[in-house]
């Protein structure tokens, strides 16, 4: 939250949301929920740093 001042994320599909300040980053910048005993849990986490792109 610190990155995007306060503004929440946005929905990019069903369970996957990108920072509201990056839209060009959609792709390669977001966090996928899934549901797992009935509570939601982090599913995957994707941020440009992790291939080496500059952020």
């Amino acid at each position: 939250m610190q990155s995007t001042h306060g503004h929440p994320w946005q929905r990019a599909e069903d369970t996957r949301f990108s920072p509201p300040n990056r839209p060009d980053m959609r792709e390669l910048m977001f966090i996928r929920w899934r549901l797992e005993d009935d509570q939601w849990v982090v599913g995957a986490v994707a941020a440009p740093f992790a291939w080496g792109l500059p952020f």
